[in-house]
């Protein structure tokens, strides 16, 4: 990793969360959940430990009407954990992800929609 790279993921906002995440592999659709949220990525909790595919289609629940759709890179896994960037996602779902952390940080929670 370069360092410019890490820089850059350092200048996120993280937030631990609890949040509904549909990934698919192979144009199946599984459900998982997204344990560590930023504008730039996640990290995804997964119901096994089968190693995730590099690229794949998601969408994330924020509580809204309509989940955000993108396309994420997996950067590293390890065991039901994989870490993805975020690689096409419009700018207005980045924007939505930041208000809500900003959200979650104001009222100091770590909980996803009720």
């Amino acid at each position: 990793m370069s360092t410019l790279a890490g820089i850059e993921r350092r200048r996120s906002a993280r937030m631990r969360t609890d949040l509904p995440v549909v990934a698919y592999q192979d144009g199946m659709a599984h459900r998982v959940r997204a344990v560590d949220l930023s504008c730039s990525g996640a990290l995804i909790q997964r119901r096994s430990a089968r190693h995730p595919p590099m690229v794949q289609r998601l969408e994330l629940h924020l509580g809204g009407e309509a989940p955000l759709r993108g396309v994420a890179r997996t950067v590293w896994s390890s065991g039901d954990l994989h870490a993805v960037r975020f690689v096409e996602l419009d700018d207005a779902d980045r924007l939505d992800i930041a208000e809500h952390i900003d959200l979650l940080q104001g009222r100091g929670c770590r909980a996803g929609p009720e």
